[in-house]
């Protein structure tokens, strides 16, 4: 990579010829009104000396490309040169120049159809003195830029047809948004032109841009057509990613901006490629790729972040598409830490140079979650609306977010590890209130599960980790299930953190044994209602976590009783025992627990055989771990006590 250089100057070494693989231009379509009117309101403030910031030019990123034949082919780019080449043919048209300008800027050229070419061939050498000499005159019904050319002769009337030449009339004139050159300009005369040409010819030309010429990377075509398909520059997310590149540059950090490995080439080339493996068969990956880094900017600072009502959080997590409005929503305490930006690239680098697919952050409960976003099913017909929804994501999942970028940040992927990080996280965050709904539903409560997350400071170690983390006492729902994590740990490691042995009696459902404890551990947690949280079957009746050998029986023994006794929608029946129709197993617990009147309180306590009541209310509630122990081990007898309230007796013995 060289020093920014000018498109003139640029024009002056190259013959640029867009490639016919590339796909027409877009900036000047319908729907592009807003975007258009704000990359050329800052050529034209970069002409009249009116940038903000006190910047002396603009720079307009990075261009890309590889010259074959001695024609330069640009492979990211092509939509802010051929803007910047309509730029210089409006100027030199109107300082009456096209002698001395039109045979360099013949040297660009469409390939993509001959119409195209022919077209962009006759705006340099037919003849428009005519309309010069109109626009000499203050007749305010004058003939504009576009219906002088589509009334000439060479024009034919099949050209406005093709897609590029549309965009390229559309970019002279313009709406009713002022969207266009001729717009932009207004009535300046012929010496205002002539200055402006004077700036964008000299070596101080205000508005530059980088080459990087990519013969010596050896990407593959395949990529060549993706990133070409996308066919959208000046997007939200090109606005985005053009000021993020802009930032890393102007405060100098040298190892994010080095032109073979930085960001700037990474965001265009090999993290290019893990969102469009997302897109889903789209021609285009703006909206997720932007999507992901409102996620990781939010993500990034969600620790420091107090409140609901925080700008910053705000902005990054409001519904519908978030739009891109300028750096200043993104900047914690008016800067972007550099460190954002390294995080950003360990995980995405770790990510790409790992094999994985959607699948392997999600689990047999949520299967919705994407850590790269995806389409919206009803976006995935959409060829026609500028910005395509995005699937949206819960609070819980921005915990699951956090955690996997937190893996990332560590290293690349392998499949055990990775598998059982997720495992751990899914169990943590599937944490339930006692209405079964989830708890994670606000900034607090992502804040406190983020915390647990945080405690295991290794993810691609999470067994040691958890094994060693200590005892703690319990505080909250998620430190709850973190004690189970540590408890279920310690049993599936050995002294020397090998995996240990399985010896009990228990089965697969396919009839095979079980090798290890973790495979057990896992089966029951991912049956029925339970999504992780099981320490019902290794607590005592006192409550107690218990690994020794006579509760490793017990263990075998409820397990094999919970599939008796549940399904996915709570308590079921079996041929032999009515456990849900007849409240057997209902009747059974509320004999068990102690101080019985003191939870059937009705505006406390609502008792049914749905899923959500035994799984929030009776199996993990530290208050009928006794009961729960009892029943577990299939002690379902009930002997009514002959100093049991009326009532109390009619309750079991009725067929409720």
């Amino acid at each position: 990579m060289e020093r920014a250089i000018s498109f003139w100057d640029f024009l002056n070494r190259y013959n640029i010829e867009i490639p016919i693989i590339q796909r027409d231009y877009a900036q000047g379509r319908k729907g592009k009104e807003t975007l258009r009117e704000m990359f050329l309101r800052n050529l034209k403030n970069a002409m009249d000396n009116n940038l903000s910031d006190k910047q002396e030019i603009l720079i307009l990123d990075f261009v890309y490309g590889s010259v074959k034949n001695g024609k330069m082919h640009p492979l990211d780019g092509q939509q802010r040169l051929t803007t910047l080449w309509l730029l210089h043919w409006y100027v030199a048209l109107r300082a009456k120049k096209m002698e001395e300008a039109g045979m360099l800027l013949q040297k660009f050229s469409y390939e993509t159809r001959m119409s195209s070419r022919n077209f962009f061939k006759n705006l340099c050498y037919q003849d428009f003195n005519a309309f010069v000499s109109r626009e000499d005159s203050s007749d305010e019904s004058r003939e504009s830029i576009v219906d002088f050319i589509t009334n000439q002769i060479w024009f034919y009337a099949e050209w406005k047809q093709d897609p590029t030449i549309q965009s390229v009339l559309r970019m002279l004139s313009g709406t009713d948004m002022n969207d266009g050159i001729e717009e932009l300009f207004g009535d300046e005369k012929q010496e205002d032109f002539e200055k402006y040409w004077e700036k964008l010819t000299s070596a101080n030309a205000p508005i530059k841009f980088y080459y990087l010429p990519m013969n010596n990377f050896n990407l593959t075509d395949d990529l060549y057509i993706k990133m070409n398909a996308r066919g959208k520059q000046l997007t939200h997310f090109e606005n985005f990613k053009a000021d993020l590149v802009g930032y890393i540059e102007e405060n100098q950090w040298k190892d994010l901006t080095d032109p073979e490995k930085g960001i700037p080439i990474k965001m265009d080339t090999t993290w290019m490629d893990i969102f469009w493996k997302a897109a889903k068969g789209k021609n285009r990956v703006d909206e997720i790729y932007f999507e992901f880094l409102n996620r990781f900017f939010l993500n990034y600072h969600i620790g420091k972040i107090e409140e609901a009502s925080d700008k910053y959080y705000s902005f990054l997590t409001k519904k519908g598409t978030i739009r891109y409005e300028g750096l200043k929503n993104y900047m914690w305490d008016n800067e972007i830490d550099e460190d954002l930006f390294v995080n950003l690239e360990r995980i995405l680098d770790n990510f790409s140079n790992s094999d994985i697919k959607k699948d392997d952050f999600t689990c047999d409960w949520d299967k919705t979650f994407r850590f790269i976003p995806e389409y919206n099913q009803d976006s995935i017909e959409d060829t026609v609306s500028e910005w395509l929804e995005v699937s949206s994501i819960t609070q819980l999942q921005r915990v699951v977010f956090y955690a996997i970028c937190k893996y990332f940040k560590e290293g690349e992927a392998d499949t055990e590890s990775l598998r059982r990080w997720m495992r751990f996280v899914w169990n943590i965050v599937s944490v339930k209130d006692k209405n079964g709904n989830e708890r994670i539903q606000n900034l607090s409560e992502m804040k406190k599960a983020i915390d647990i997350i945080d405690k295991v400071k290794s993810p691609h170690n999470v067994y040691s980790e958890l094994k060693y983390l200590g005892e703690i006492t319990p505080d909250n729902a998620f430190e709850r299930q973190l004690q189970e994590e540590i408890e279920k740990a310690k049993r599936i490691l050995t002294d020397d953190n090998s995996l240990a042995t399985y010896k009990g009696a228990c089965k697969k459902t396919n009839g095979e044994a079980f090798a290890t404890w973790e495979e057990i551990i896992i089966e029951a947690e991912r049956y029925a209602f339970f999504n992780g949280a099981i320490r019902f079957l290794f607590r005592d009746d006192e409550g107690n976590f218990n690994w020794d050998k006579s509760s490793q029986l017990d263990f075998d023994k409820k397990w094999t009783n919970v599939k008796k006794f549940f399904d996915i929608n709570g308590v079921k029946d079996i041929p032999e025992h009515k456990y849900k129709s007849e409240a057997i197993l209902l009747k059974a617990v509320l004999y068990n627990i102690e101080n019985y009147w003191c939870f059937i309180e009705p505006e406390k306590y609502v008792l049914d055989n749905t899923a959500e009541t035994w799984r929030n209310r009776i199996l993990l509630s530290d208050d009928w771990t006794k009961a729960v122990h009892k029943i577990l081990l299939d002690n379902l007898t009930i002997v009514v006590r002959e100093q049991d309230d009326e009532i109390y007796k009619t309750l079991y013995n009725t067929k409720l």
